[in-house]
C-alpha cells in the first residue's frame, strides 16, 4: 500500500520519499452522508407516533362514551337509538307521529264524472260506462257514434229523452253527442220516489223494483219498453208497446231498465 506524507507532496516507494508529480488535496476524513431515507426518518416517526397518539385518544374517547351510556342507562334515561333498538326489538311498533289536523288540508276528488252539451271522443274526452240525466230537459237529444262524418250513416244508436235518461257508451264506441241535455252524470243512485215515476228511462232494481205498474194515461200515445240494456239500440228491447190511455205492464226481475214517454205517470200495483 502506497503511502504518502502528511503534506501530500511526497510517497514512499519502499526504498526512499519521492516527490508526488501532482500533489494531493487530502480532505479530512468526514462520516458518511445520512441517506435521504435516513433523514426522513425522524419526521415519520413522528408522523407515526401521532397516528399512534390519536388512536389511543380516540379508543380512550369511545371507552369515555360507552361508560357514559351504559351510566345514562343505569339512571334509566335512555338516549332515542337506544329506545328504538329497545322498541324494535321487542317488536312493538313505534308510537305514532302526532299531526295538528288543523294544518292538514285534504281536497277530495270528484267523486262522479260529468259532461254536458257536445260531440265527444270516446276513451279521451268520455270514458266508456253508463250515464244518466237525473232531471229531465226539453228538447234533448243524444247518440252514440261510430265516426265523426255528421251524416246518419255516423249514428250506432240515438234517441230523444223526454225525461230523465240512462245511457251506456261502449268502449268500441268512437264518439258520442249530446244537445240540449243538460249535465251527464255516473251517479246512478235512485231518483224514483213512492214508487212512482214519470216519462224517462229507469234502472230497474235501483229506481223501480220488479213488479206491475199501471198508468193514469197522459191524453196522448203512449210508448213503454222493458230493456236489457240502455245502449238504445234495437237489440236492448225485450218488449215494447203503444196503447192509448191507461197500459199496464209487469216489469220482469230480469230487467235491466224501463222506459216510458207519452204515458203520464206509473204506479205500482199491490
Amino acid at each position: 500500500m502506497t503511502q504518502y506524507s502528511d503534506d501530500g507532496r511526497w510517497w514512499w516507494d519502499g526504498q526512499g520519499w519521492q516527490p508526488v508529480q501532482q500533489p494531493l488535496e487530502l480532505q479530512p476524513q468526514l462520516e458518511a452522508p445520512t441517506p435521504r431515507a435516513s433523514r426522513r426518518t425522524p419526521a415519520l416517526r413522528r408522523r407515526h407516533r401521532g397516528l399512534r397518539t390519536g388512536l389511543a385518544i380516540g379508543a380512550l374517547a369511545l371507552v369515555v362514551g360507552a361508560g357514559t351510556v351504559a351510566a345514562t342507562v343505569a339512571r334509566g334515561i335512555r338516549s332515542p337509538a337506544a329506545t328504538r333498538t329497545t322498541a324494535l326489538a321487542s317488536g312493538a311498533a313505534p308510537a305514532p307521529r302526532q299531526v295538528d289536523s288543523a294544518k292538514v288540508t285534504v281536497t277530495p276528488a270528484s267523486e262522479f264524472a260529468h259532461f254536458s252539451s257536445g260531440i265527444f271522443r270516446v276513451g279521451q274526452d268520455v270514458r266508456p260506462g253508463t250515464y244518466r240525466l237525473r232531471s229531465g230537459s226539453d228538447g234533448c237529444y243524444f247518440a252514440r257514434l261510430k265516426s265523426f262524418g255528421g251524416s246518419t250513416d255516423d249514428i250506432l244508436a240515438n234517441d230523444a229523452a223526454e225525461g230523465p235518461a240512462v245511457v251506456t257508451i261502449l268502449p268500441t264506441d268512437t264518439g258520442f253527442q249530446s244537445d240540449h241535455c243538460g249535465t251527464w252524470t255516473s251517479d246512478l243512485s235512485p231518483i224514483v220516489r213512492n214508487s212512482s215515476f214519470g216519462p224517462g228511462d229507469y234502472i230497474v232494481g235501483t229506481d223501480l223494483q220488479p213488479g206491475t205498474y199501471r198508468n193514469r194515461g197522459g191524453g196522448q200515445a203512449c210508448y213503454y219498453t222493458r230493456l236489457r240494456g240502455f245502449t238504445h239500440a234495437s237489440g236492448d228491447i225485450i218488449a215494447n208497446n203503444n196503447t192509448q190511455g191507461t197500459a199496464i205492464v209487469t216489469v220482469g226481475a230480469s230487467d235491466r231498465g224501463f222506459s216510458s214517454t207519452g204515458c203520464g205517470t206509473w204506479f205500482r200495483l199491490g
